[in-house]
């Protein structure tokens, strides 16, 4: 069963700010990471505080604290970088 497309819909309905051109999936291990604390890392300067606040309403309902963080600095970034 091909779901990419379903996850894309369901994402994109969930957050319609949210420009969403592709997602990509991977066969194999995942590597250990080691992440940045949030205390440590803040959020890059150029980020609009408008698109903090929209990547940080899209990512309210993640429950992993990290990966909630990570995907809040890429999405405000990706953001603040449309024209």
């Amino acid at each position: 069963m091909y779901l990419k497309s379903t996850l894309m819909e369901k994402i994109q309905s969930e957050a319609p700010d949210l420009y969403l051109r592709d997602i990509v999936f991977r066969i194999g291990e995942i590597p250990e990471q080691k992440w940045d604390e949030p205390e440590s890392s803040p959020i890059e300067p150029h980020v609009s505080a408008e698109s903090l606040m929209t990547a940080t309403e899209c990512t309210r309902e993640i429950t992993n604290e990290k990966l909630r963080y990570s995907l809040t600095q890429v999405i405000s970034k990706a953001l603040s970088s449309r024209p």
